[in-house]
């Protein structure tokens, strides 16, 4: 019960205010694929940190390190 009380009030809370997800590296390696860049450069953190500035992409680190390119494409119709 205490550890219920914990996540709900001390956990949740603060999750809430900060949502990180993986969506802008999936989106940015999807909208990359499809404007035809060349996408075995998706790994090279400098330029894929250049080209999310370039697009104007909101979060901080953007990284394509544990994901491959082939699963951006569930995301390729939202770009």
């Amino acid at each position: 019960m205490s550890l219920v009380t914990y996540l709900g009030v001390r956990t949740l809370p603060r999750a809430w205010r900060t949502l990180n997800t993986d969506f802008p590296d999936y989106y940015l390696t999807a909208r990359l694929a499809r404007e035809h860049y060349d996408t075995s450069r998706v790994y090279e953190w400098i330029w894929l940190q250049r080209q999310k500035d370039h697009f104007g992409i909101d979060q901080r680190i953007v990284a394509m390190v544990p994901t491959t390119p082939f699963s951006a494409l569930v995301v390729w119709p939202l770009t």
